[in-house]
């Protein structure tokens, strides 16, 4: 089963199981006296377990470290439903211990007995049962859920002995442990601050619920607490040649040291985190190493989910929920698909049932269940605007009586139960049994963005690498807070991210999404942050005549998109001539606030958490209510006169253009004027031509003494046959 973060220290056993429909109320068993505990070691287990919806008695392990024998374990039963029932726990299959829950019990305290035979390879081995009483209200018999969940949180183990120190490398990160110490030279380099922040990652990954942290010895004072029992020590010493690890003791508490190259130590503390460092079975060991970053997947089956069996069944409402996050595929997700597979109970003629898919609350797909198949094979599409960074998918069953046996008769038997459905008669009914297969039932990715920009958009943004930079000399605070934030996001996201540590130019400069911690004013210019590091206004948008000004120190931690990329962004402001080190203090107190609560980024709101005091609390803001600042307006108004300067030039190029073609116009109208003059001029001489050839066509008298008139015609002379005279010369 896979192991999840948990919203609070301490060892969580979350727990759906079935309360079946029975009949009578359960008594409570003879429970174990527990006998007074030795005085001696008190383990405070925080790995959180869960499994599916079971009718068995769901098993856990506690740890418990090597040399110490446990004598009792504590703890609170906290129920999230207001039916009644019993909780039994069990040793070697035998109730050693029983609480009953009435209606309205919300929690109770549990005490188990238990000695060194019930520890089996390191850990306490016991079973936790779940039954229901008897639903005494018929009329409820269709709408009450018979299904609940218990949780068993605030785990102590009382214990003696001494704990036994790990001897080997596969051995040194055990189970059980809760809170690790991570160390790093005062003055060390890019390489060793890398290493640090490399191990944190893998450290994380290994114990999501322990508290890890990555100090210098000029920072003791936000290490982890670490006792020889539950803690552990890890230095990273620089050195020349391959990486060797050895193993001591720090004031009694285990202390693994890795010595080599700066450049190496990076990819020997990333093998911390691996599952194969089992193979190192010595007490030294060398080359040790782990590079590449995981690709991530585009489906999961529901066992990988966290739910390798789950089933439903019984009259009224039953359920179970699967925690989908988008870091569970390494990447983005814009669409989901989820391809369900499983069979039910042949339905008695005296039941109805359907099965409802719900995704974030909102439904997604249903089924009614009949007898013409009994088995359930669904797709069913969710898109990319029902998507957050975290989902739950819900699949419920309600089973009523049909209305053919709600008289008080067995199943099947015919009768009128004075309702539609025979609700409320006696509760008679042979429930119905739905189970699905963990392995074949999945949910694929199809990668993508779907969410808006800010935390929601962290991890699963990374892709598994998180590029880092400090924004000035690195400081031990700095690291500190780094491997803080580091922390949040690796506890969130399933596989162990890789550590890429650029110089700040770098990372502004890239388009790689990142961390950026302990940012300058400038660099926060630079990358176009919502908030400039300067004093400014927040105003309550749903009362926009509130608002509240800021001109005291403060840290912000930022969650925004940029050039295609998105950026994490830590930094403070103080007033001009104060005190630098106010500032830095509200960075570390901001980070500390934001590790403390484990898995609690999933409840980050917004773009933006600021920090006024370090007593005080964190205050996530949505940039949108910040009053545009000076710092901004001044860089805004930059661009301002870049547009008048641009919209000024376009005005002359128009006028330009507009002054050439007037040009080109007259230009035209003279060539057009001068051809039309031209074409007339053309025209006129060769009407003249024409006519000159006209005229020279027709004869007249001539004078040549050469002349011989053509024969064909007849001339006469001007005085020849005038009239009236008829003499002849």
């Amino acid at each position: 089963m896979r192991r999840t973060p948990g919203p609070r220290p301490g060892l969580a056993l979350a727990l759906s199981l079935s309360l079946a429909a029975t009949t009578g109320v359960l008594a409570t068993a003879g429970a174990a006296t527990a006998a007074p505990a030795p005085a001696g070691v008190v383990l405070t287990p925080g790995t959180t377990y869960s499994t599916s919806t079971n009718t068995h008695a769901q098993s856990i392990a506690i740890p418990v470290p090597d040399g110490l024998t446990p004598h009792q374990v504590t703890g609170t039963l906290a129920f999230d439903n207001d039916a009644s029932g019993t909780v039994q726990i069990l040793a070697h299959h035998e109730v050693v211990a029983t609480v009953k829950k009435q209606a309205s019990t919300a929690s109770a305290p549990v005490t188990v007995p238990v000695s060194a035979r019930d520890v089996s390879n390191g850990a306490i081995s016991l079973q936790l049962r779940y039954l229901a009483g008897t639903l005494t209200d018929p009329k409820l018999s269709c709408v009450q859920s018979n299904n609940g969940n218990v949780q068993l949180t605030s785990v102590r183990v009382d214990a003696s002995g001494t704990a036994k120190a790990p001897t080997t490398l596969a051995s040194f990160f055990s189970a059980g442990v809760t809170a690790v110490s991570i160390v790093v030279p005062s003055a060390g380099s890019a390489d060793l601050q890398a290493a640090g922040l490399s191990a944190e990652a893998a450290v994380v990954h290994r114990y999501s619920s322990a508290d890890v942290t990555v100090t210098t010895p000029d920072d003791a004072g936000r290490a982890a607490a670490v006792t020889p029992a539950e803690g552990r020590i890890v230095k990273l010493v620089g050195g020349s040649g391959e990486v060797r690890t050895s193993i001591s003791a720090t004031g009694g508490v285990p202390t693994l040291t890795l010595t080599g190259d700066p450049s190496r130590l990076a990819d020997a503390a990333a093998a911390l985190g691996s599952a194969n460092l089992v193979l190192g079975d010595t007490t030294t060991a060398s080359r040790l190493g782990q590079s590449g970053v995981p690709s991530g997947r585009t489906s999961e089956t529901f066992a990988d989910l966290g739910q390798s069996a789950p089933a439903l069944q019984g009259l009224g409402e039953s359920d179970f929920a699967v925690t989908v996050k988008q870091s569970d595929f390494g990447a983005s997700v814009r669409q989901m698909k989820v391809h369900l597979v499983g069979r039910y109970a042949q339905l008695p003629s005296s039941l109805q049932a359907v099965l409802t898919y719900s995704w974030n609350g909102q439904l997604i797909g249903s089924q009614v269940l009949s007898n013409a198949n009994t088995a359930i094979d669904q797709t069913l599409t969710v898109p990319a605007t029902q998507l957050t960074f975290s989902n739950s998918l819900q699949v419920q069953l309600n089973a009523v009586p049909s209305g053919s046996g709600g008289s008080g008769g067995s199943a099947g038997s015919s009768g009128s139960s004075g309702s539609a459905f025979g609700c409320g008669g006696p509760v008679d009914y042979l429930p119905i049994k739905v189970t699905f297969d963990g392995l074949a039932s999945t949910v694929t990715a199809v990668r993508g963005q779907s969410t808006d920009p800010g935390f929601a958009r962290f991890p699963q943004t990374l892709g598994n690498v998180l590029t880092t930079a400090f924004g000035a000399q690195a400081t031990a605070d700095d690291l500190t807070n780094a491997a803080g934030v580091l922390q949040a996001l690796q506890q969130l996201n399933s596989d162990q991210l890789s550590i890429n540590l650029v110089s700040p130019s770098r990372l502004v400069g890239t388009s790689a999404s990142g961390l950026l911690v302990g940012a300058t004013a400038q660099q926060v210019d630079d990358l176009q942050a919502p908030l400039r590091m300067d004093e400014f206004r927040s105003i309550d948008q749903q009362n926009v005549h509130f608002g509240v000004g800021v001109t005291d120190p403060y840290a912000a931690f930022q969650a925004f998109h940029q050039n295609g990329r998105d950026l994490l962004v830590l930094s403070s402001w103080s007033p001009q001539g104060a005190d630098q080190t106010t500032g830095r203090a509200l960075q570390s107190a901001l980070v500390d606030d934001l590790v403390t609560a484990k898995g609690d980024w999933y409840g980050l709101s917004g773009d933006l958490i600021v920090r006024q005091s370090t007593d005080g609390e964190n205050v996530s803001l949505d940039s949108n209510s910040v009053v545009p600042q000076a710092a901004k307006v001044h860089h805004l108004a930059t661009y301002v006169w870049w547009i008048i300067a641009f919209v000024g030039l376009l005005v002359l190029l128009l006028l330009a253009q507009w002054i050439s073609g007037r040009r080109l116009r007259k230009r035209a109208r003279q060539l057009v004027d001068a051809q039309e003059e031209a074409d007339a001029q053309a025209s006129a001489q060769a009407v003249a031509e024409a006519q000159a050839e006209a005229d020279r066509a027709v004869p007249g008298p001539t004078t040549d003494p050469g002349h011989v008139s053509d024969p064909r015609h007849h001339h006469r002379a001007a005085d020849q046959d005038e009239p009236g005279d008829g003499s002849h010369h």
